[in-house]
């Protein structure tokens, strides 16, 4: 990925995926990688987040507000 993104290949295909997650009508959830760490081990495992974090809600996993 260094050399890729040395020579400007990276954003290239970062755009290009992009725009075809666009075209396909599929929206951006606004998680970082810890949030997708969480969501797909609770996914797996068949466990319950919970958080005030709404970034979780879009994403389907079972969530019980913090309180």
């Amino acid at each position: 990925m260094a050399i890729k993104r040395a020579i400007g290949r990276l954003e290239f295909l970062l755009r290009s995926f992009e725009e075809k997650m666009a075209i396909a009508g599929c929206d951006h959830l606004p998680i970082t990688a810890a949030h997708g760490m969480l969501i797909a081990q609770a996914l797996a495992e068949g466990l319950t987040l919970v958080s005030e974090d709404g970034a979780f809600a879009p994403s389907g996993v079972p969530l019980l507000p913090a309180a």
